[in-house]
């Protein structure tokens, strides 16, 4: 009876020596795992400051390859969309048409139709055309130094030439034209901070450069020159 009583407590020792075994194996694992875990926290942490990191390189890239491509401007020309003043065209109308003969610029992987940089809708809001880091076309022999402005409009409702700007369009205009001037270094004939009375040098209308050209149907060269 002695004898099974000592075995029992040789096994239940046994046992209880495995069982604190598993528990202390159990532990480490667990602290193992909790280390794996702050680990990957860690790496994810890292990651994300690095994919930041690599955004914000991108982004800068991106500036400075634009600044390296901005091309030197030396004029403004003032065009019209050459449509009736009763109907409305957008921006995106003028690139479906530029589309149509064959125009195509681009920049940064996209692709541009539309010829000018800025397009000014009758109600004075100016839509962008293509970045003007990019040749316009709009105006033969001129276009690798220029930025291209077309305002809606241009005709009455029969067709015929005619100066169909809204007050909002020659607002806009020469909000517009004055900004360009003053950021790209253009020479200011006469300074003022009145609206329409500051003169420019190079800002032309395409019939100036072109005289087959109608457009922009209003004469440039007195609004903004004289």
């Amino acid at each position: 009876m002695k004898e099974n009583l000592n075995n029992i407590f040789e096994r239940a020792t046994s046992a209880l020596t495995m069982f604190h075994s598993q528990v202390n194996d159990l532990h480490a694992l667990l602290e193992y795992n909790k280390d794996v875990g702050a680990l990957l926290e860690y790496n994810k942490d890292v990651g994300a400051s690095l994919d930041v990191m690599r955004r914000l390189l991108e982004s800068e890239m991106e500036y400075l390859n634009g600044l390296i491509k901005l091309r030197k401007i030396d004029k403004i020309i003032i065009h019209c969309s050459d449509t009736p003043e009763n109907v409305d065209v957008t921006a995106a109308d003028i690139d479906k048409w530029h589309k149509e003969r064959g125009f195509k610029g681009i920049y940064q992987g996209k692709v541009y139709h539309i010829g000018y940089h800025h397009f000014i809708r009758k109600n004075g809001e100016i839509e962008l055309g293509r970045p003007i880091e990019i040749a316009g076309e709009h105006c033969k022999g001129h276009n690798a130094h220029s930025i291209g402005i077309c305002i809606e409009g241009g005709r009455d409702k029969d067709g015929k030439i005619k100066d169909t700007r809204t007050l909002q369009q020659k607002q806009a205009l020469y909000w517009l034209v004055t900004n360009l001037v003053v950021e790209y270094g253009l020479e200011i004939l006469k300074y003022s901070e009145k609206m329409f009375e500051a003169r420019f040098a190079n800002i032309y209308g395409h019939n100036e450069l072109n005289p087959n050209k109608e457009c922009p149907c209003f004469d440039v060269g007195k609004e903004f020159r004289e």
